[in-house]
């Protein structure tokens, strides 16, 4: 045989390039074939990598009827020759088959019918298989996402430039997969998110969970921006708020609520401390329901005198005034349920029966602080005490947070009033209005939610030391300073009232109604404030003694 008549002769010119010419024994049409299971591997790029559903159900249809349409399969070049590999879908058939051959060793397991398909590239079989799982169903969202961000890589290399959304589509489309912009880009973002909720995209987040993520990154972004970040990227945003947020709540649990939740915190906590958080959250819901966002006309509680300011340094003497000046011009506040009285009693009044009940014991002249280094933590715990407070009362009462005032001293914060009046009383027509009784579900959860706000605004009052008790030892807030926030017509100085709006549990009762239904995270917040408001006493008395006792209301921290 002479060079002109040699097989190869048949691939130059219009049958192809020499390069291609494929193995002895490789077909170069598509053709039915007979393989042994042994020699068939499964596709390594398969794009579906959760479990086939129907399974089990697929063996056994196999097992008592074989197999309704051959295996498609091909051969790469490189690959050892008489091996092959799935090539348009079939891994779960073919898993089925190599079980079913292991267990039994009926030969009619182990010789397939096949249809041999010429290899084109490991492109043409992934999009081949992404076709066919499309055509079947069954397959995750992240699984095809993942499986479009592997065609687009390769297909980029193939095609030696960098696809667009656009240009992928119409490449994907040539290829036979029809796909619109739209649904890539949800999947590109999917694909994006991958790394921080793995779990809970493999378990089965959807199209719609994805969309509601996205809403809610545009929005946050939107939010952090405006708030103080003018400059900042939608890189930084997700690295410094977003992605932390994700990846603290991934599992195979996964729930929107509970994430959007985490992304509000952490957001909250990205922003600095003069922004108001009920106003972050108010700007949040407008922008996802794509609305303006607004500056508030006055910060919170502007209009409020501010506590007198000092600058802390070491030997510094801080003049407190004594009985007389503390009486003078004040009001005595005696709204405490452990407290009797009229609910406003003249300072100048000459009745001083009961004094000692609710002023500092003993009376302090002046406080001495030896050393300064330590204010910054003094400070910082205030700030995260009030954050965390305004955190729990937004959390179950609409502008719950508006009853509470930052302060420079004490704990942090104080209760200056009671919790949004128009939402508590709302719950109280709930419970014993003309129609509680019509429905009675209605109605206990109003009682659930009463009772669980009651005993979270009693909480607050007392960590904070909001009121005086008869006991009391130098810890708590002065009823001078109380007045300069608490307007004259606040429900805390009317006893009667404040029983009403927060009926005063006693604390075994209040407390186990309380615990039961806090979220762990919120449990996680009352026991930081509480750690904070002993680590604040401590520091204090740790670091203001010269001979005398010191307290946390003798101590700014402006």
């Amino acid at each position: 045989m002479n060079d002109k008549t040699k097989p190869s002769s048949l691939f130059v010119e219009h049958f192809g390039k020499p390069g291609n010419i494929p193995p002895p024994g490789d077909p170069i049409t598509v053709t039915a074939m007979v393989v042994e299971v042994d020699r068939i591997s499964f596709f390594d790029g398969n794009p579906r990598r959760a479990a086939n559903e129907k399974y089990l159900e697929i063996k056994d249809s196999i097992r008592e009827s074989g197999l309704d349409n051959p295996l498609l399969i091909s051969r790469r070049p490189d690959d050892p020759v008489g091996h092959y590999l799935i090539y348009k879908g079939g891994n779960t058939r073919l898993r089925a088959l190599k079980e079913l051959w292991e267990e039994t060793k009926d030969p009619k397991f182990l010789k397939i019918r096949c249809e041999f398909h010429p290899f084109v590239s490991d492109t043409d079989a992934l999009i081949a298989h992404m076709r066919e799982n499309e055509l079947r169903g069954g397959m995750t969202f992240i699984d095809r996402a993942l499986a479009i961000q592997r065609a687009k890589a390769q297909l980029e290399v193939e095609l030696g430039e960098t696809l667009s959304l656009r240009k992928l589509e119409a490449a994907l489309k040539q290829r036979g997969f029809p796909i619109s912009i739209g649904m890539m880009s949800k999947l590109e973002y999917a694909a994006n998110l991958n790394p921080f909720i793995p779990l809970a995209l493999q378990a089965g987040l959807g199209k719609l969970q994805i969309e509601r993520l996205t809403k809610l990154e545009k929005a946050t972004f939107t939010v952090w921006k405006f708030h103080g970040n003018s400059n900042g990227t939608e890189q930084a945003f997700r690295e410094a708020v977003f992605a932390p947020a994700l990846s603290s709540m991934d599992g195979e649990a996964w729930e929107y609520e509970a994430t959007e939740t985490a992304v509000k915190d952490k957001l909250l906590a990205a922003l600095p401390q003069d922004v108001h958080t009920a106003t972050v959250l108010g700007n949040i819901k407008l922008a996802l329901d794509g609305k303006e966002l607004k500056v508030p006309e006055a910060p919170p509680l502007a209009a409020v005198p501010p506590v007198q300011q000092s600058t802390l340094t070491p030997a510094t003497t801080i003049p407190i005034p004594d009985t007389a000046e503390v009486m003078q011009g004040n009001r005595r506040m005696v709204g405490h349920p452990n407290l009797g009285g009229d609910v406003l009693n003249n300072a100048n009044s000459s009745d001083d029966d009961g004094l000692e009940d609710w002023l500092p014991n003993p009376p302090r002249k002046e406080v001495v602080v030896l050393d300064g280094s330590w204010l910054e933590r003094l400070k910082s715990m205030r700030e995260r005490n009030y954050e965390l407070a305004v955190k729990l009362a937004n959390g179950y009462v609409p502008k719950g947070g508006d009853s509470i005032t930052p302060l420079d001293t004490g704990f942090g914060f104080i209760m200056h009033d009671v919790f949004n009046l128009d939402f508590m009383t709302g719950l109280l027509e709930r419970m014993y209005g003309e129609n509680a009784g019509a429905d009675p579900r209605s109605r206990g959860e109003a009682f659930l939610a009463y009772m669980h706000i009651s005993n979270l605004w009693w909480f607050l009052s007392e960590v904070s030391t909001t009121f005086v008790d008869p006991d009391d030892t130098g810890i708590s807030c002065p009823p001078e300073l109380l007045a300069q926030y608490a307007a004259q017509d606040s429900d805390i100085y009317n006893e009667e009232r404040l029983q009403q709006i927060h009926p005063h549990i006693l604390p075994a009762t209040r407390y186990r109604t309380w615990w039961a239904k806090l979220p762990t995270k919120h449990l996680e917040w009352v026991f930081e404030i509480i750690r904070n408001a002993c680590g604040i006493s401590m520091l204090v008395m740790d670091h203001g003694e010269r001979g005398d006792w010191t307290g946390p209301w003798e101590v700014m921290t402006s």
